[in-house]
């Protein structure tokens, strides 16, 4: 019995999970601390604390086998793929034993150019906005995907 686990802190994409799980007779669960408001018919909404990986700790300890998560924490990400869920974060990227390693290498490169950067005045390029609708394409896509395969 599959359900979708959300990171609902930082996740710009929930309409668009539970309009797919409803059509999939999916359970959703959105997790999300006391500053973030959250309402919806469908989907089982926790609310946490708002100390540090509150909302992650929650999904650990939620999150079961063929269960897909959306995140774009890679450390919760590497967690659910060790309890053999689906982390997926809200481009579409669907991690997995072969890529996330690579994921986690270029977290760290940005974080340090993101600490450089403060230090030094330089500005980091943010993800274009004219991409936004091909990211929420490919989102949609690779959430019906990972459905599909279970």
């Amino acid at each position: 019995f599959m359900k979708i686990l959300v990171d609902g802190d930082s996740c710009a994409r929930k309409n668009a999970i539970i309009s797919i799980a409803k059509k999939h007779n999916i359970p959703v669960e959105i997790y999300c601390d006391v500053n973030h408001h959250i309402e919806d018919d469908y989907a089982v909404i926790h609310t946490v604390d708002q100390s540090r990986n509150s909302a992650d700790l929650r999904i650990v300890n939620n999150v079961a086998k063929n269960d897909i998560v959306i995140t774009n924490d890679i450390g919760l990400a590497t967690i659910v793929l060790a309890r053999e869920g689906i982390p997926m974060n809200n481009y579409g990227t669907v991690f997995t034993a072969h890529n996330i390693n690579e994921h986690i290498n270029r977290s760290y490169m940005l974080a340090n150019a993101r600490r450089k950067s403060r230090r030094n005045s330089v500005k980091i390029p943010k993800r274009k906005v004219q991409n936004k609708d091909s990211y929420k394409k490919s989102f949609n896509y690779q959430l019906k995907r990972a459905i599909a395969r279970i």
